[in-house]
Formats: structure tokens, sequence, C-alpha cells
């Protein structure tokens, strides 16, 4: 269903019907933000005992939620990704809310994806499951068109309120103001002064990405990773984003020794700045992970947005994660053009998802909402598509695209990744795993890709590469990938090498 077409109710009735027979209901959402919301619209909807399950917890309510659920006592849980393997004494219902975010993949230690695994829970235990999403992943669109599932839509968005419009602001030539083109600067005081609330989205932490040397042009790197520190102004120091590594910002060059160094580039520290200076009458809050560290700030923000103590809403990803902001009636999307020339194959779904989402933010309430997507790219097939036919028509082409080069959904992916000191040591053993299944490549009508590099090479010190193992059909991968694995572990390098197998990844960086 499309953003704001009333999806929760959808799951709220089923729920209902559910409990009505005296059975229990296992909620998945994507993030730990979206706890307090979902919880307080379901105590106020039914009167039964709910519980909550996430890693923010202590492990005494973890422990006593998770006894609730096992002993009945729970009517519903509601959690996070690993809410999944909580025990139900009466099992009725899963409902498995933004099925397509990513959050719900683990990608470290056991690797599991929550909504597949929902999705082989509810046929174990014979009970129905609703995956909901105004962007579902293409796994599950291709599952629904062909009848694997049952395909519901909700097309309107409730209570009469108006699709959101989405349009291209062309960046070039333009004079930037915060990195703001100044034609969407006139659009945003437009929106302010009629007293509305405007959403400005950069998925960039920190003040500036890059600390560089204006006389050599030296960057400041973070060693282990090899990628520039970010600058975060407000802590007065760099952090890598990568590795978590942090230093004292420089007073020279570690090169040439000048002392004329300068931020390139644009965070959410630094739009906050900007905007503060271009509206200095106007209030506002960044929400980003930096700003809303410790228990419960991000629900006081929320809490304070919607009762429109600002005006002007600054953040990343997290503000696009299904939040209902009324008052919101423009979204201002900045530097969305990096993934339009990324190497994952997955990255227009991704985009494609976060714009929709995004969008989906605004005008949803009487007032009309619209959003802007600044690019120097405006003539990019991505966002034509998705501006003049919206997600649905996208989702349909890039399944079509996906056919075309047999890629998942259309073909089974496992990833092999290692990671070294040393690079060539990494490298190699991906070439000895490959050595090990290549004599069954045929019969398991399989293909390789690589070994080869990471996105991100280089990481906490280790040189990361990776082997693509690939099939046409999901059970001839995975025979081909158990046929082999004794092989693998056996090799000499593989005790000398971190290495890990990932199936259906998610996740190529």
């Amino acid at each position: 269903g499309v953003t704001g077409s009333g999806k929760t109710e959808v799951y709220l009735q089923a729920i209902e019907h559910c409990l009505g027979v005296g059975r229990q209901v296992l909620v998945l959402i994507p993030e730990i933000g979206l706890t307090p919301q979902t919880l307080e619209r379901f105590q106020r909807r039914f009167s039964v005992p709910v519980v909550i399950l996430h890693s923010g917890l202590n492990d005494r309510e973890r422990l006593d939620a998770w006894v609730a659920a096992r002993d009945g006592e729970a009517d519903i849980v509601i959690g996070t990704r690993s809410a999944i393997f909580t025990p139900l004494a009466r099992p009725g219902l899963i409902v498995v809310d933004e099925e397509h975010d990513l959050s719900f993949k683990q990608q470290e230690g056991l690797r599991y994806n929550a909504r597949d695994l929902a999705v082989y829970r509810a046929h174990l235990e014979q009970t129905p499951i609703i995956l909901g999403s105004a962007t579902p992943s293409l796994e599950s669109l291709n599952n629904a068109l062909n009848k694997r599932y049952t395909h519901l839509t909700l097309s309107q968005r409730a209570g009469g309120a108006s699709h959101t419009q989405l349009k291209v602001l062309d960046s070039r030539d333009q004079p930037l103001h915060a990195g703001i083109a100044q034609g969407l600067i006139s659009i945003m005081r437009s929106h302010l002064q009629q007293g509305n609330q405007v959403l400005v989205f950069l998925n960039r932490r920190g003040f500036a990405p890059a600390v560089l040397c204006h006389h050599c042009g030296q960057t400041v790197d973070c060693k282990s990773c090899e990628r520039p520190f970010t600058y975060h102004k407000s802590q007065g120091r760099l952090q890598c984003h990568h590795c978590g590594a942090s230093r004292r910002m420089p007073e020279q060059c570690s090169e040439c020794h000048s002392h004329d160094l300068q931020t390139s580039g644009i965070g959410t520290e630094q739009l906050e700045q900007g905007l503060g200076q271009l509206f200095p009458d106007i209030k506002q809050v960044r929400i980003d992970s930096d700003a809303v560290k410790g228990k419960d700030k991000l629900i006081t923000r929320l809490d304070e947005i919607n009762a429109r103590k600002y005006q002007l809403l600054v953040g990343t990803q997290i503000l696009s994660k299904g939040h209902h902001f009324p008052h919101v009636t423009l979204v201002v999307v900045l530097d969305c053009d990096g993934a339009l020339f990324s190497a994952d194959f997955r990255a227009a779904e991704k985009l494609a998802q976060l714009i929709t989402q995004l969008a989906g933010r605004a005008g949803r309430a009487s007032k009309p909402g619209e959003m802007w997507l600044q690019t120097d790219n405006p003539g990019h097939p991505l966002l034509q598509d998705l501006i003049n036919n919206g997600f649905a028509h996208f989702a349909c082409q890039a399944l079509q695209e996906r056919k075309l080069g047999a890629l998942p959904p259309y073909s089974s992916q496992a990833i092999f990744r290692a990671e070294a000191r040393e690079a060539g040591l990494a490298a190699n053993l991906l070439q000895q795993i490959r050595e090990c299944y290549r004599p069954s490549v045929n019969a398991a009508k399989g293909q390789f890709i690589g070994p080869l590099p990471c996105l991100i090479e280089k990481r906490q010190g280790r040189f990361r590469y990776m082997l693509v193992l690939q099939s046409q059909q999901r059970a001839a991968l995975h025979s081909w990938l158990k046929h082999h694995l004794q092989e693998v572990e056996a090799l000499p390098l593989a005790s000398k090498v971190r290495w890990s197998l990932d199936i259906d990844p998610v996740d190529l960086s």
C-alpha cells in the first residue's frame, strides 16, 4: 500500500480477529525508533498485555518479555529482527512491517533475514503472515506477482490525503547555500511562511565527509580503512564511519605541514548550521544518530516535532522510517546522485525505496505535500521513472532488468567473504575456495563472480575480498555449497584468514 494508506489499520484489524480467537501475535518492525509509537498505538487499541523486544532493553527486561511470550501471558509481541526467535504458546499471526527494510538482515555473526525466517516460521506453525510495505522488496514483489503470496494493494491515502508530488530540481550552474540550490531555498521559504514544516534529508551525518590540505590536496585519512575521516564539529574530532576510529583535528598537513586545512563536502551538522543562517527565525531540529543518542531522546524529539515545536527538520535515514508527520508539507532530498552510479546492483532499488518512503512523510493530513530532489542528473531514467510513473512501475521495470541479467530474484546468490591484514591472503583463500567448487559448477548450473575486492576494500586494517556463487535454482545452490563446505574448512588458509559465508546477501559493501 502507498505511504499513508492505512496499512497499520489493516494490521490492527487482522490482530483484533486473531486475539478474538485466543491467539498470540508477533509484530516485527525494522527499527528501535519505531517501537514506542507502535507500542502506544497497540496499547490504545487493545486491552491486552503487550511486550516489546529489542537490543535497547536490559537483560532483565528482555527475559521478562521472552518468558511472558513463551508462557502465553503476552498476547502481542512487538520487536526488531531478533524477536523472530521468540517462542509463542499460541501462535496466531505474524506481521512484518516495512518488510523491505535492510535492517531485518543480520549482517554479522549468525546471519539471517528476519523477514524470510518469519515466512518460514509461519509455514511451520501454519499461521498467516502479513508482509507490509509501500515499497516492497523486489523478492517479495516477485513472489506476489507469481502468486506465491496473496497480493493486496492499498492505492489511496487514508482520510482523503492527496499523494505527494515528486519533482526534480536541476542544480547545475545554480549557486548553492549550505548545499541547497537557490531555487529550492525559495520553495522552502514559501512553505515555512505558511506555518508548515519542512523536512530536509541528507544521508551523511557529521559536519563534512572529508578534511583536506588546501596547499597539496592531501586528505586526512583513517589509516586502518584508507578512507577520509569525517569531521564532527560538535565534538571537535575526526571520526571514521567505517571502523569507528576517532582522533583530534590535526593542526597541520601530515605531508606538506601546511596549516591551511579545509573541510570538503556537507554533512547534517553543516546543513543545520547553514539553514540557521538562511532562516534565522525558524526553529529547527537535527535527527541523526549523533543528535539523538541516549534513551528516549528520539521519542522526545519526535513528540516535539508533532507538537510543532520545530518547523525545520534536518536528518538522515532515521526520518524516513515510517514516522507520521502530519504538518510536513515539503520534503527536500539533497545529494542523491551517488546512488545513481553505484556498483551495487541493488542501489537503484534502495534509492527508489528511500525516495518513496521520504515522499510519504509529506502531505499525510489535509494539507497537500510535495517533494523536491536536488540533482545534477535530472534526466536520469531512474528519477524520471519514479517521478512520472511511481514506485510500482519502477519496480516492474527493475524486475525485468534483473531477469535479463539473471540476478536475484531470478537467481540465488551466496557470498564468501575473506579479510586479512595482507590483501594477497584474502584473495588467495577465495581463489582456493573457487577451485573447490569448480568441479561441480556445471552440475549446479552455477557461475562464479570474483574473487574481487569488496566495495569497501579495507576496514579496520583488513583487506576485504568476496567471491559470489550464483545459481538459477535455490536448491541447486544450497546443494552445491554444502557439497564442498568441508573441503573449504580444511584449507590451510581457512584457519589463518577470517572468512564467512552469506546466503542471499543484501549488502555488497
